[in-house]
Parts: C-alpha cells; structure tokens; sequence
C-alpha cells in the first residue's frame, strides 16, 4: 500500500515524546516498581486475551 505520514510523524516530535516519558512516565514506573505495585502485561494478541490478563493480575 501507498505509505501515509501523519503531519506529527518528524522527528521533532519524537524527540520530544521521549522527552516527556524521560521525564514524566519513567519516574513513576520506577517508584511504583519499588514499591513492589508495578504489573507488566503482555499487550500482543487478541483484545480478550490482552483483558483477561489485566483483569487476573488486578483480581
């Protein structure tokens, strides 16, 4: 298929989205982690899938 670039698909934008995770996200899956609160999911494969997995790790 024909290849379509959305207008903030730069890497001005990149950039800064890394920027804000940098910043923002990645301190609070740190301190989350510490506390022992933080639960990774697999995000891949049917959404029924992807919902059971969140809905048995928050019992």
């Amino acid at each position: 298929g024909e290849l379509y670039q959305r207008d903030d698909d730069n890497e001005a934008t990149v950039k800064s989205r890394l920027e804000v995770y940098d910043k923002q996200t990645k301190p609070l899956i740190d301190y989350f982690q510490k506390q022992g609160k933080l639960r990774e999911i697999a995000g891949v494969g049917p959404m029924e899938e992807i919902f059971g997995r969140i809905t048995k790790v928050l019992g």
